[in-house]
């Protein structure tokens, strides 16, 4: 479920002001406290900033006056924008007057911006604040410019009032779009550009009918096919509370439409808010090499490839009055084009365009021209882009061409979208080479090379992906002579070196010389593709394989599960089994007894930044048992795991579905799944989890070690690298105690530290070394407490130490003893932070002096500073948060 975002966004914020009146810091306006207030100095035009570090779409910003003195404030300015002169921002509103004390709120409206500024304008203003709120949400709703349609309109409930950036408004129902009373009705978002959609954000009604959104499907894709109804499905929604907003994972789906409709007859579909989130697609074009027929003045090729787009023709690529001009892409290999999009000229002649031929192909024959068409260009509006699906047609180049005599071919911009060939980014080999046909041949982009192995029993070529993908489909390319040799050859797909442990994806029956055939894999999983061919005497040769597909990541697999109880046999492995098929019988699926708040949890043994969880439901009966259950990510195994934080809310999901949940990047090592209240069952038949390991904070910070050994300096332990030899490892000369020190810059609360030991020899040196976590340098950080003793890592190793959230800035690696050598190949360190702490403390002074003079009160902190500087705490600022008190005490001791 996702929510607005109702949390103070400047607390995260840097702040700056025009001047500082005596000690009164800028950040005195986040610090939670009401007698404390920002002051400057009596100036012209005096102002205060936050840096709120990010973009975000600012909807109301919060100002809390001074408790005295109050009326300076007024007539200051609230701006918001990404400039640093103020006058540059936008006006969000103007305090006329407030009285001291008083709180004000100004609606901004979704402004977008990285800074809020308040200024004051005029001579001798002095500007104060005592707290200020800025309340919004990260400007990334690609759904904001873009065009709605829907199938109907009743009365004034138009398309347009989904995208209107304003959740708030679904309270009333003139806020909301809506269809009439009809079959299929629809809604269709155009995003004016292909998208990788990662998830669409759902805003339902409020004041009635929350029911007509049940049943609504979510799709993504470039068709406009049956209005957009024929794309591909991104979610189901089973339902959504009055006024609520729901999150449906879209796992990047491309498409340039989001279209979501209600199938069936007298259906009403109202959206009171659609958010869609994600990134452009990769266009390749920008990758490419571009050439044309000719140049016009330096109108040259590449100018249409630059990523820009161009208001006057000087920035567009342009060919001389010639007979058929035409200008190709080289994109250096083979791709699956989904679509072209064209910019036209903006300055004049925007007719030049029309008729132009986009042909997409693998043959340079007649410079090109003589591949498939993709598409006609009839005509393109002066300036603007137009998109032009090609189906997935495969091939190297792409040809824009106009037929005919005393013709002038301008290109403002060309973007090609397509599918990527995930094997150039492999490893290849194979059974045996004949005359240095080398296997990496097959991948070199280059139709008159090819691999080739020797006259052999079952000859085989392979590339490892390095990762494990989801394969979609294989390309093979023939080659252009004795093409017969490579029938019968067979191509598998997964994750043994083995060839027959993986599956088989297609068989080559037969392939002319030349040609190319591609075989569908159907999403199938897998660390290598293998063509290989059985028999005695046989010879494989491949001019060009491509690979296309997806990395896997369902985090699930391989984890450890555990549940609260278990019924019969359905016990808690059998929903992390990676067959969400299985919950079409009981028996594929886990289930607790009926008991009280039934939990299950998945130990991913790592910290991953989870995107989405995807829960499949029990098929046979009883779908509504999971009403209601809960999911939460985190690194805490309290109350069972569930006191970690919430990702979401399982409202229902029909049998047999499997439904996604974003959980935003939220951080954990544990998955936990249950259902609060009394005699519930949790039978679950797939728990998939994807997501990507939390950040490594050891990159980013500073390293030191007690000694140098040659040039195995201290930072070579967080180069990022898994080192195979002593040369890319830290290590410190035989001495007595020798240390290693990461300073991480700020405090962090660390979960755990991977070491990797080195390889070539003597792993026995890091045995008995201890990790330390804290914020001292005394003796230099050794003094820290301890996180975990190393008993011994093998050579090459990575071994993982729980520190179990200790907070720290330094990670320290010492091994005690006389004659050790400290030696690391790669340190990588986990938490959550950087934690900014304010602490408040109560000091009694034995003193004469007068502690109420603003002068002794600096001296004060200034030794109080020296002294926590002596003990490594430097990054810490002190203030005094009210006037001391003096006391007189007598002296009553009568002995």
């Amino acid at each position: 479920m996702a929510h607005g975002q109702k949390e103070n966004i400047a607390l995260w914020g840097k702040t700056n002001q025009s001047s500082v009146y005596k000690t009164s810091n800028p950040d005195w306006a986040l610090d939670g406290l009401l007698n404390t207030y920002t002051h400057t100095n009596p100036e012209t035009n005096p102002w205060w900033r936050v840096d709120l570090l990010k973009v975000y779409r600012v909807n109301r910003v919060t100002i809390i006056n001074r408790p005295d003195l109050g009326h300076r404030i007024n007539g200051a300015v609230i701006r918001i924008g990404n400039f640093l002169d103020i006058y540059s921002n936008t006006i969000c509103g103007v305090i006329s007057t407030l009285a001291s004390g008083a709180t004000a709120t100004f609606s901004c409206g979704g402004m977008v911006g990285r800074y809020m500024v308040v200024n004051i304008p005029g001579d001798q203003r002095i500007l104060s604040i005592a707290e200020a709120g800025v309340y919004g949400y990260l400007a990334g709703n690609r759904a904001i410019g873009g065009a709605t349609i829907q199938s109907s309109t009743s009365v004034d409930w138009v398309a347009e009032r989904a995208v209107d950036g304003n959740r708030g408004l679904q309270q009333l129902y003139t806020g909301c779009s809506s269809t009439l009373n009809e079959a299929d009705p629809w809604w269709r978002l155009d995003l004016h550009d292909v998208y990788r959609v990662s998830k669409v954000v759902v805003t339902n009604r409020n004041d009635c009918c929350a029911e007509q959104i049940n049943g609504a499907e979510i799709r993504i894709g470039n068709s406009l096919e049956n209005n957009g109804i024929n794309n591909p499905i991104c979610a189901v929604i089973p339902a959504i509370p009055a006024g609520e907003s729901y999150s449906y994972s879209c796992d990047g789906l491309d498409g340039r439409y989001v279209i979501i409709y209600v199938p069936g007859d007298r259906k009403i579909l109202a959206l009171c808010e659609v958010e869609v989130y994600g990134y452009l697609a990769d266009n390749l074009a920008v990758a490419g090499a571009a050439i044309q027929s000719s140049t016009s003045v330096d109108r040259f090729a590449e100018k249409a490839i630059d990523r820009g787009l161009q208001q006057l023709y000087t920035g567009c690529s342009s060919t001389l009055n010639e007979a058929d001009p035409w200008w190709r892409l080289d994109l250096h290999d083979v791709y699956r084009v989904n679509k072209v999009v064209v910019t036209n000229r903006k300055d004049c002649c925007a007719e030049q365009i029309n008729g132009a031929e986009i042909r997409i192909g693998n043959s340079l024959e007649n410079n090109g021209i003589n591949n498939p068409i993709c598409a006609v260009i009839p005509a393109i509006p002066a300036g603007e882009s137009y998109s032009y699906s090609c189906d997935g047609m495969e091939g190297r180049y792409v040809i824009i061409h106009i037929s005919g005599d005393m013709k002038i071919l301008t290109l403002c911009e060309v973007k090609v979208y397509g599918e990527e060939n995930v094997a150039l980014w492999g490893k290849t080999t194979q059974s045996s080479t004949y005359g240095g046909s080398d296997p990496e041949w097959a991948l070199d982009g280059l139709l008159h090379t090819w691999t080739h192995t020797n006259s052999e029993t079952n000859p085989w070529w392979r590339v490892d992906l390095l990762k494990v993908y989801k394969v979609n489909r294989v390309t093979i390319i023939n080659r252009p002579n004795l093409g017969y040799r490579i029938n019968g050859a067979v191509i598998r797909i997964g994750n043994f070196l083995d060839i027959y442990s993986n599956n088989i994806c297609g068989v080559i029956s037969t392939l002319a010389s030349g040609a190319t055939a591609t075989f569908s894999c159907g999403g199938m999983e897998g660390r290598y593709m293998v063509v290989h061919i059985p028999g005695d005497q046989k010879m494989l040769s491949i001019v060009e394989a491509g690979v296309y597909g997806y990395l896997a990541g369902n985090r699930a697999i391989g984890g450890a599960t555990i549940q609260s109880s278990t019924s019969a046999d359905w016990v808690a492995e059998k929903a992390v089994d990676g067959n969400r098929g299985l919950q079409q019988l009981y028996t594929g699926c886990s289930s607790t007894l009926n008991e009280a708040d039934p939990w299950w949890r998945l130990d991913l043994h790592d910290v991953y930044r989870v995107n989405e969880v995807v829960v499949s439901n029990r098929k046979d009966c009883c779908a509504e048992q999971i009403n209601g259950a809960e999911i939460r990510i985190g690194n805490s195994l309290e109350n069972n795991g569930i006191n970690n934080p919430i990702c979401a809310v399982i409202p229902a999901i029909p049998a047999g579905e499997s439904y996604s949940y974003s959980c935003d990047g939220l951080d954990g090592r544990y998955v936990i799944i249950h259902i609060p209240g009394d005699w519930k069952i949790l039978a679950l038949c797939e728990v998939e989890v994807y997501g990507y390991l939390a950040e490594n904070l050891a990159v980013a910070g500073a390293a030191i070690q007690s000694s140098t050994s040659v040039d195995w300096f201290a930072e070579k332990a967080i180069d990022r690298g898994l080192q195979q030899l002593y040369t890319g490892c830290s290590s410190t000369l035989n001495e007595a105690d020798p240390w290693w020190r990461l300073d991480l810059s700020h405090i962090y609360r660390v979960s755990k530290a991977v070491v990797t030991n080195r390889k070539d020899c003597c792993a026995e040196q890091i045995n008995g070394a201890e990790i330390r976590i804290g914020n001292s340098l005394e003796k230099n950080g050794i003094s820290n407490p301890i996180c975990a003793v190393i008993p011994a890592i093998p050579a090459g190793e990575s071994y993982s130490y729980s520190c179990d959230g200790m907070e720290g800035r330094y990670v320290n690696l010492i091994i005690p003893g006389d004659m050790k050598i400290l030696t690391l190949c790669e340190v990588k360190v986990y938490g959550e932070g950087p934690c900014l702490k304010r602490s408040f403390v109560k000091l009694l002074f034995r003193s004469s002096k007068d502690l109420t003079d603003s002068t002794m009160r600096e001296n004060v902190l200034k030794q109080l500073g020296s002294a926590l500087a002596d003990r490594g705490i430097t990054d810490v600022t002190l203030r005094w948060s009210q006037t001391p008190k003096q006391e007189v005490k007598q002296n009553t001791d009568k002995r």
